[in-house]
């Protein structure tokens, strides 16, 4: 095997997953350094958009973060940014103002119909047909046409912080700064879970909704020396109907991979992740702020703004940079029998895997079948029809 490559082997009748670990590496982008709110990400991590409030503006990336332009998006009070599978369909939210969205990667943008508010968070589907936008102190709206009609949901008035949804847009999850909700369809209803009141602070799901993920804010003091908030975890992995709580683990910030097992969460100061659905947690790097991730987890995008402590013991933000991080991915290959055939299926990768096929573990060839994303469970997908003889199959980078 080539030292170079990295390799996924599927046999049929015989199934080996070969696994290769790599250190984590953080690399300051060429973005300005500035407030920055909110990042979000394509799935397959190169298509990257972030925010700053005040008088702030949008970024985008197309290259993976090597590269950053200024929008068209007009100078606002930009408060969060949520993006489609492929990176082409963004809404974005401004505190005080307006939901923006765009059609083209975000090199121009138009206001929705949705109302003036003091907007907190939005999310997407992965087609970015299927939109839900919070307010802070105010209520939850939702849209089914990408954002041309916005709708009213019945959650109450509250200090909404952070939503997130499935990949089809049907299950979401909203914490408000108290309490969790979940919803069923896409936005338009809301139950309160029972995680306990605390300072909820971000959400996240897994592709088919069915893990989700609420984290509390980490302990903060006040200058007097008096706990400010407390963090704490939940854990669900039955769509919201049962949890499990961990109050030693706080954060600001977190973002999951698409089979939910693998998170990412930032506490102010550090960034954390996660393999095994937030039971234990490593240390990353010492910088902090919002977070996306590619649909695998290995592609990561930190826009930080930093919480320090002034002379005097008060707490402020300075501006930051925005880092990337990217680490080889060892993709599982999954195989599903079909009428007269069988599917192969990946997560999308941080590298563009290319399926491979042989029929006697000696030679290779590329297979010419275009992977189609299914927009369910967001994984390149490959159908093939039975045939005679020994298949073989692998996944090889480039």
């Amino acid at each position: 095997m080539n030292a170079a490559k990295k390799f996924v082997l599927l046999a049929i009748g015989l199934f080996a997953v070969v696994q290769f670990s790599s250190a984590q590496t953080w690399t300051q982008t060429s973005a300005p350094s500035n407030f920055w709110n909110c990042v979000a990400s394509s799935v397959d991590g190169s298509k990257l958009v972030a925010t700053y409030g005040g008088d702030g503006l949008i970024y985008i990336s197309t290259n993976s973060g090597v590269d950053w332009m200024q929008t068209s998006a007009p100078t606002d009070s930009w408060t969060s940014v949520a993006s489609s599978a492929d990176g082409t369909k963004l809404v974005a939210a401004a505190s005080g103002d307006l939901i923006y969205t765009s059609t083209n990667s975000g090199f121009d943008w138009a206001a929705t119909s949705a109302p003036s508010n003091s907007w907190a968070t939005v999310a997407s589907s992965a087609d970015g047909s299927k939109l839900i936008a919070a307010a802070n102190g105010d209520l939850i709206y939702f849209s089914t046409n990408s954002g041309a009609d916005w709708m009213p949901a019945n959650a109450p008035a509250a200090g909404w912080e952070s939503v997130a949804c499935s990949a089809d847009g049907t299950k979401a999850i909203a914490a408000n700064g108290n309490q969790v909700w979940i919803s069923k369809d896409s936005g338009a209803t809301w139950t309160q879970t029972d995680l306990p009141s605390q300072n909820w602070s971000s959400v996240c799901s897994s592709a088919d909704g069915n893990k989700l993920v609420a984290v509390g804010r980490p302990t903060v003091t006040s200058p007097s020396g008096q706990p400010i908030s407390s963090g704490g975890i939940g854990i669900s992995t039955d769509s919201g109907a049962s949890w499990t709580t961990n109050g030693n683990f706080g954060a600001d910030a977190i973002v999951s991979s698409e089979d939910g097992n693998k998170l990412t969460a930032g506490n102010g100061s550090r960034i954390y992740t996660s393999t095994d659905l937030g039971m234990t947690w490593i240390q990353e790097t010492n910088i902090s702020g919002s977070i996306a991730c590619s649909a695998d987890g290995n592609k990561l995008v930190v826009a930080t703004q930093t919480l320090t402590t002034s002379p005097s013991g008060f707490l402020f933000l300075i501006a930051g940079p925005i880092y990337t991080s990217f680490s080889t991915p060892s993709p599982q290959m999954n195989i599903t029998p079909t009428n007269g055939g069988f599917k192969l299926s990946w997560i999308i990768p941080s590298t563009n895997f290319v399926l491979q096929q042989s029929s006697d573990l000696s030679t290779w060839t590329d297979l010419t079948n275009t992977p189609v994303l299914n927009l369910t469970n967001l994984q390149n997908e490959v159908t093939l029809p039975l045939s005679a003889g020994n298949g073989f199959y692998r996944l090889k980078t480039p």
